[in-house]
């Protein structure tokens, strides 16, 4: 738990709150499951699916790749941006040294990609052309709404 005393600096709350908030954001995406669903779905109980959610503290990468799964984020995103991230913000919460990541391949973890948050959703975006495709996907497609509005009010 985070807490006045102990914080790492204002940066880490700041990208642990929206680590948290992206998490929610993908289980909206994802149509709002209910918690007991992903509580059988996890083999965590509801209550601590909304502690991990609440950006007091950081999940477990067990918890994150589960949640993220069972909210049908493909497994490359997971691994490539997903646990990037993470991998950052534990480094926060229980530094390894002062040496750097390990430099061989199956060691080092990537760095965070450059990207940028998504003004819809909330998401860090690294790719813009795939994250719009993923949108669309996700958009309900309301046929005919907007030739019944423009014949309706005009």
């Amino acid at each position: 738990m985070i807490n006045k005393q102990h914080m790492p600096g204002d940066d880490f709350v700041e990208n642990l709150l929206m680590f948290a908030t992206d998490l929610r954001w993908v289980r909206r995406l994802a149509g709002d499951p209910p918690y007991r669903k992903l509580s059988r779905q996890l083999k965590y109980s509801p209550a601590t699916i909304t502690r991990n959610l609440g950006g007091n503290k950081l999940p477990s990468w067990e918890f994150v790749r589960g949640f993220l799964q069972a909210c049908d984020v493909d497994i490359a995103t997971i691994d490539e941006v997903w646990k990037a991230r993470w991998i950052v913000l534990a480094n926060h919460v229980d530094p390894i040294g002062d040496r750097n990541m390990p430099e061989p391949a199956h060691a080092a973890p990537q760095a965070v990609p450059a990207g940028t948050g998504c003004a819809e959703c909330g998401a860090w975006v690294v790719d813009l052309e795939t994250h719009a495709r993923w949108h669309q996907e996700r958009t309900p497609r309301r046929s005919g709404t907007s030739a019944s509005v423009r014949r309706i009010a005009g």
